[in-house]
């Protein structure tokens, strides 16, 4: 039976009083029954050895009353107590068939038991929750990728068709333009090799005692040409922050976000690299003062694949901060964005400090 339930995503599984309900009243109105069984054999026992004595028959009497009142009671517990206990685990019962015969949306929504299973049936739908993102995730990925790379392979498709049916002439001009796009595939390629890589890191990272600023030093000298060649002024503000981590991962960390840094700011611009602490924290920001991005943009910078507004002129695959965010969460770190159109962006990671 499904039925709409508070705080679910999906259709809610459940029933007011199932088998196993039925079950456990069962079980105590039997234990209730035995109890006045007993107390009448005892009863009777009783009086048959002290069968000329009053009060032996006054206390037989009052054991059965209260063998006849115990077993009320536990009937009346029964009837309150089984629906607390069956209801919810047979809801998540439901639920977890519901979702092994294809219907993700099963939840079991809010339950009015005890506090245990009352937890259960939260980490049930939170699961749940959890896989279905994941799915979605999955979804978007492949369909990224398809369309990725439909238009280079359309592009060599038809280019390579339209020469052999005499279409076009072969000439250095289109074999050149063959070249880029497959390039083009190469690189989706290696940035496919890269995220697969990342995604990976949480358990292949060699942890040492490492200073972030000495490492991002690092990334910055190796890209301080590539600054100074398009007209951006590379700002360096180191501070020691000691942390716990993969220093060629870290660098690819500084590196993705420098570059993107870099990318995304105009001639004349600057970019900030600076590392420090901020309590029991160690920080790495990077600060543009490019176009910056829109707020409807800022929830899905570390999606794979998602190019923003913004970004339609500008060259790359769009999984640089995914793989950013991969490896900082891989650290039992963070990352936070901060940007307005047209005041510059400000990339701020925490990671925890030694």
């Amino acid at each position: 039976m499904r039925c709409p339930g508070p705080g679910a995503d999906g259709p809610v599984i459940g029933r007011r009083f199932g088998r196993l309900g039925l079950q456990v009243a069962l079980v105590l109105v039997l234990v209730a029954v035995g109890a006045v069984v007993a107390a009448n054999i005892v009863a009777a026992l009783t009086v048959t050895s002290e069968a000329n004595h009053v009060l032996a028959r006054q206390e037989a009497s009052e054991t059965r009353a209260a063998a006849g009142f115990g077993a009320l009671f536990a009937l009346i517990v029964a009837l309150i107590v089984a629906p607390l206990i069956s209801g919810p685990v047979e809801r998540l019962v439901q639920a977890a068939r519901a979702r092994g015969s294809g219907h993700p949306e099963a939840r079991v929504g809010r339950v009015r038991s005890f506090r245990d299973i009352r937890e259960l049936a939260a980490m049930f739908d939170q699961m749940a929750d959890n896989l279905g993102e994941q799915d979605r995730l999955r979804r978007n990925l492949v369909a990224s990728v398809a369309h990725e790379l439909r238009t280079p392979i359309a592009i060599l498709r038809a280019s390579i068709e339209a020469m052999l049916d005499g279409v076009h002439d072969l000439s250095i001009g289109r074999l050149r333009s063959l070249h880029d796009e497959s390039v083009r595939l190469g690189h989706m390629v290696t940035d496919l090799q890269r995220l697969a890589a990342a995604e990976a890191a949480a358990a292949q990272l060699r942890l040492v005692t490492y200073d972030l600023a000495e490492n991002a030093a690092d990334a910055a000298d190796s890209l301080a040409d590539i600054a100074d060649s398009v007209g951006i002024r590379l700002v360096r503000r180191p501070r020691p922050a000691p942390v716990r981590c993969d220093p060629l991962r870290m660098r690819e960390v500084v590196t993705n976000l420098l570059t993107n840094a870099v990318k995304y700011t105009p001639p004349g611009g600057e970019v900030m690299l600076e590392t420090g602490m901020a309590g029991d924290q160690a920080t790495l920001t990077v600060s543009d003062t490019g176009a910056g991005i829109a707020p409807e943009d800022l929830p899905h910078l570390t999606e794979r694949f998602f190019r923003g507004r913004r970004s339609a002129d500008v060259g790359g695959s769009g999984i640089g901060l995914t793989i950013v965010d991969e490896l900082v969460r891989a650290h039992h770190g963070s990352i936070d964005f901060a940007s307005r159109p047209g005041g510059g962006t400000k990339v701020t990671v925490l990671l925890p400090a030694v």
